[in-house]
């Protein structure tokens, strides 16, 4: 974990406003100065330096995507926020990390554990909150480009400004690779002469905030994200926002938000086609007010709230011939909508006890009413020691995918046989549930060091995952017909196969190291952080061959030291990390042939600025007059090139050691 900022205002624990040190749910702080010391790109290196968040990389069907577990939880029961708003990744939910670059981002908030009562269905095991810079009184600008391995090309670009109440902040950022080169042969895509084919991911935003008066903010913003996944495969990401924060007295406030979220995907691959379209509307309305003192307690912070939410889905149909065979699917149009009020309130018991209720009722248009309650108690005994624990129960409806999805692939039709594979979506699923608990332990024993140490369990049932329905053709299970009884392949369906327990505990220390010299040295800063995890999972489905194993892609153990170094005077800013991961299964029965090997990773990434370095006086002068603003940076990632798992079928599960360099500019 990183050092929070006292100073810092979040509000992502409880969406009302409180001093980082002050706020009743533990919440971390990442900075704008520490992202930017990880990562030019985007936050998926910076997430996975925290202990209990774990990201994927190469996810997948996801050409090299890379997607976030915590507290051993799969990405869909992660709350992925910008702005305190939903930020989503597609029909199934599940946020690829590339797709949120840093170059507008203020800082990361982070809070752990039970969160469905604020934060809805796919909250269950914590929230990730982005939030993005905005414009300030002086105008502010920023280039940076690069260039690295495999054909890569890094460009981004930012400006922000305030003009009296209007302020406004403007982002771009393109990024290209030669993907297949970097991770293997991940798709068809990229066999023979397109084994060297870019993908080409950009992404524009714009975010504006109006302050009318002392009382109340409007805020607007877009963001375009389009995506050249490979050759054959396309993709946008479009989402829009606007809000109103109202000050109706001093104690008391409201907020009204509107969030539209769009995805279109198209895929001409053979075998392969694909033509999906998917809106997600969201609004909020929000009231907060701090209550007169009560009888036993000495303030209250009461907070009431409604989320209104509808999804629509449209697959277009496919159809494929050859003479007199045909193979098809028919179109899918669905939607769904959900309403969730909820209500919380914060009370300050006594100087050293607090605690949080609160609960939301889940109106789902197919599974009726669910409650999602949320009990959280702080304990502070003296101003360097924070101990909270927090239970809750999270519900969360299956997505539009699971549900209504028509997924045919490979599908190849040779004289009179269909060969390939289908996965179908299943309308008779029902919601997944989990009882999750968390205790964090915050400490500060001496100035400049911090340690954190926090356990928790989730207890998942009515999981949903993918099931084998037909082996193949008249060889389903009792029960299932096979809308496809000429397929020779498999008929796979989503299906509710049981339960599962993640539980472990992870503890972090962060020192900044020459405090304790007996001696100074003002013009620099050496910070050491060591963190490790340890998580325990084990599927519960009852299934054969499954029952008892470890969940897929989650490390039993992991270790994570860095050092950071900056020196004032020169410019000079180094960051050196690693990451050990324990052997690791990639398939739900276990099969040591399928096996991630235990390794470690290192990377590191040193800045500078080059005007700084000079020594002539007068040299020195006019390079720091012209060149103000500079900055050099060099990356380095899995900078041994360690490749520690088998190839799968989609890529190598490490992509190959990575360099990028390039220049920013900052005025």
């Amino acid at each position: 974990m990183r050092a929070l900022t006292l100073e810092e205002i979040v509000v992502t624990g409880t969406k009302t406003r409180h001093r980082v040190d002050d706020a009743p749910i533990p919440t971390q702080v990442i900075t704008r100065e520490q992202i930017l010391a990880t990562s030019p790109a985007n936050v998926a290196q910076v997430l996975d330096e925290v202990p209990d968040i774990y990201v994927r990389t190469n996810d997948q069907f996801r050409l090299g995507a890379s997607t976030v577990r915590m507290q051993g939880a799969d990405p869909n029961k992660v709350a992925i926020l910008l702005n305190g708003r939903r930020f989503r990744g597609g029909i199934d939910g599940v946020v690829d990390l590339r797709d949120i670059p840093v170059n507008n981002i203020e800082r990361i908030e982070i809070i752990r554990g039970p969160a469905s009562s604020l934060y809805g269905s796919d909250a269950m095991a914590g929230v990730i909150n982005v939030i993005t810079r905005t414009g300030t009184e002086a105008p502010s600008f920023n280039v940076t480009a690069g260039g690295g391995s495999f054909d890569r090309i890094l460009v981004n670009a930012s400006h922000g400004y305030r003009v009296g109440p209007l302020g406004y902040f403007l982002s771009y950022q393109h990024d290209e690779i030669a993907i297949a080169q970097q991770y293997g042969e991940i798709s068809a895509q990229f066999a023979g002469d397109e084994s060297d084919a870019k993908q080409i991911r950009d992404n524009v935003a714009a975010d504006f905030d109006y302050q009318a008066g002392t009382r109340h903010r409007l805020t607007a913003g877009a963001n375009y994200n389009p995506i050249q996944e490979g050759p054959l495969s396309e993709k946008d990401n479009i989402s829009a926002y606007g809000g109103w924060d109202w000050q109706i007295a001093p104690t008391t406030d409201a907020g009204l938000n509107l969030n539209r979220y769009s995805f279109a995907r198209t895929n001409d691959l053979p075998g392969f086609q694909e033509n999906v379209s998917y809106v997600d509307w969201e609004g909020e309305v929000r009231a907060s007010s701090l209550l007169t003192r009560g009888v036993w307690s000495e303030q209250h912070l009461g907070t009431l709230g409604l989320q209104i939410r509808s999804e629509s889905i449209d697959l277009a149909p496919s159809i494929r011939s050859e003479g007199t065979l045909v193979f098809e699917t028919p179109a899918v149009r669905e939607s769904v909508y959900q309403n969730s009020p909820y209500l919380q309130d914060e009370i300050s018991l006594t100087e050293s006890w607090s605690t949080v209720i609160g609960a939301s009722i889940d109106v789902n248009e197919i599974y009726g009413a669910h409650v999602s309650p949320r009990l959280s108690v702080t304990w502070r005994p003296a101003d360097w020691l924070r101990v909270t624990g927090t239970v809750g129960r999270g519900f969360r409806a299956p997505d539009l995918l699971q549900l209504y999805d028509i997924d045919a692939n490979s599908i190849v039709l040779v004289r009179n046989r269909v060969t390939g594979y289908v996965i179908l979506g299943n309308p008779n699923l029902q919601p997944e549930t989990d009882l999750g608990a968390t205790i964090q332990i915050e400490t500060r024993p001496l100035p400049g060091s911090i340690a954190n140490l926090s356990l928790y369990r989730h207890d998942f049932r009515d999981l949903i995952a993918v099931s084998l329905a037909c082996p193949g053709p008249m060889l389903c299970k009792p029960g299932f017909v096979s809308p496809y009884p000429d397929l020779f392949g498999q008929v796979f369906q989503y299906e509710n196969v049981g339960a599962a327990i993640t539980q472990g505990f992870d503890v972090s220390v962060g020192v900044e190291a020459l405090r304790f010299l007996p001696w100074r040295l003002p013009d620099h800063y050496v910070r050491i952080d060591l963190a490790y995890g340890y998580l325990y999972s084990r599927n519960e489905s009852g299934l054969a061959g499954e029952d008892g194993k470890e969940l897929p892609f989650r490390p039993p153990n992991r270790f994570l030291p860095s050092l950071t170094y900056r020196q004032g005077q020169c410019g000079v800013q180094g960051k050196f990390w690693g990451e050990y991961e324990d052997r690791t299964f990639s398939d739900t029965t276990n099969s040591y042939e399928f096996i991630i090997q235990s390794h470690w990773l290192w990377n590191f990434r040193v800045e500078g600025q080059p005007a700084r370095w000079l020594t002539t006086p007068l040299v020195r002068d006019w390079a720091q007059s012209a060149f103000a603003g500079v900055t050099a940076f060099v990356d380095g990632l899995n900078i041994l090139d360690d490749e520690f798992g088998i190839p799968t079928p989609m890529g190598n599960v490490a992509g190959r050691r990575t360099f990028l360099a390039g220049l920013s500019y900052e005025w």
